[in-house]
């Protein structure tokens, strides 16, 4: 009979050791499992919900998800390599089509964890790092591609030519404007992310093309930073200046000597600059002033509505999201690329006809977007500061000369009527 060494049997001990605690690990974690969590595969809203909305009620599913079905299947395949994970000894790992519909039906119901818990049976704690994690990649891989500044003179042409062509603004990059997002005050932050609308949160900075894209965003400033410490600080406003954006040159004026260069408009919350438009003082304004403040609104209603259909869109912007201000913004940030991604794919369920502000009749009538008819869909602006000192002559020169163009050669036959 063959004698077991030493070695031998130290092995075989191990062996045994390692199959009790793996036994014991498997038993406490049935013990904590609550039975319906188990049966997630079985009655889980993923798993028996899903399939038949698509197959019964697309439009009920798009809706869900806030994006069509077959959206839902394009961004899985681009997003999917990203979020899958492998199983392990102990459990199965949840599906990258589970874990991105769960991702999207947060952000498109906003509410709590444990509102996703009760529908699709997934863990509170595991929703926690779940659904950051596929936040963070959606907008690693879409970021790229859609949610990009643009880089070449011919891509700000295109921007400007887009502007001028719906909007009769010219050299115009971009409307701006920041937004406060409600947020959960995090641990040991005082009055960090107090904003003046009495609530914590942190910041949505953002510049719209004339396609309601954002090509160029900031997020995650506390909430009581003002407008201008922001934009001041941005690098976009430092390449604007230093001329580092390769946009187009200044242009001439018609009948003025002032050249008039490539800019972006905002509202009275913005210091005037030569490339920044803000509207003239509404106190003492004569009729071509008046003017001009409609049709720089008109041309800035554009990141309005942006902004106010992706508040009505997703519902984490109609209440207090309920994380740290530094998850707040990796889903911030996935709903401002799956914006601009399903506006170029040209999702029509996205953004119907009604969904933003248009204009009818040649620019008479002005209807209201779906956004403005709900209240809860309005993300409020930056507190607006009073003007110090005069204002920059630069400054002042461009905006009249623009004065001077929509009341001769660039001026609409229905302007007047909005006076």
């Amino acid at each position: 009979m063959r004698r077991t060494s030493m070695a031998e049997r130290e092995r075989l001990f191990s062996l045994a050791l390692a199959l009790i605690i793996k036994n014991r690990k498997e038993k406490r974690q049935r013990q904590r499992t609550l039975p319906y969590v188990l049966e997630r595969t079985t009655y889980g809203a993923f798993h028996c919900l899903l399939d038949e909305m698509a197959e019964q009620d697309p439009r009920r599913l798009q809706k869900f998800l806030r994006m069509s079905g077959e959206m839902f299947d394009d961004l899985l395949h681009r997003v999917g390599p990203s979020i899958e994970r492998a199983d392990t000894s102990f459990k199965l790992s949840i599906p990258a089509e589970e874990r991105l519909a769960v991702t999207l039906r947060y952000l498109a119901q906003g509410g709590t964890y444990f509102d996703l818990f009760t529908a699709f049976r997934i863990p509170e704690t595991t929703l926690s790092y779940l659904i950051p994690e596929v936040c963070e990649a959606i907008y690693t891989v879409l970021k790229d591609t859609f949610l990009k500044v643009p880089e070449s003179e011919a891509e700000w042409q295109a921007v400007q030519n887009q502007f001028l062509t719906r909007w009769q603004f010219p050299q115009l990059l971009g409307a701006m404007d920041g937004k406060h997002v409600r947020v959960k005050c995090p641990p040991n932050a005082g009055s960090m992310y107090w904003c003046y609308k009495e609530y914590h949160s942190i910041v949505l900075f953002a510049i719209v093309d004339a396609d309601y894209r954002f090509i160029w965003y900031e997020v995650g400033a506390p909430g009581r930073y003002g407008d201008s410490t922001i934009w001041n600080r941005s690098h976009f406003k430092a390449a604007l200046e230093g001329e580092r954006l390769h946009a187009p040159g200044s242009l001439a004026a018609p009948g003025s000597d002032t050249e008039i260069p490539s800019l972006l408009v905002a509202d009275s919350a913005f210091a005037l600059s030569s490339r920044l438009m803000k509207p003239y003082s509404e106190g003492k304004c004569t009729q071509a002033e008046r003017i001009f403040n409609y049709r720089l609104s008109r041309a800035r209603r554009i990141v309005e509505n942006a902004f106010g259909h992706l508040a009505q869109r997703f519902g984490i912007y109609q209440r207090a999201i309920q994380v740290h201000p530094e998850k707040a913004k990796k889903m911030i940030l996935a709903t401002l690329a799956l914006h601009n991604y399903l506006r170029h794919m040209r999702d029509q369920q996205y953004l119907g006809p009604n969904a933003v502000d248009c204009e009818r009749g040649d620019g008479h009538l002005l209807v209201p977007g779906e956004w403005r008819r709900n209240a809860n869909a309005c993300l409020p602006g930056l507190q607006p500061v009073p003007a110090r000192g005069h204002l920059p002559p630069s400054g002042q020169q461009v905006r009249n000369a623009l004065r001077d163009y929509f009341m001769g050669q660039g001026a609409v036959e229905w302007q007047n009527n909005h006076l």
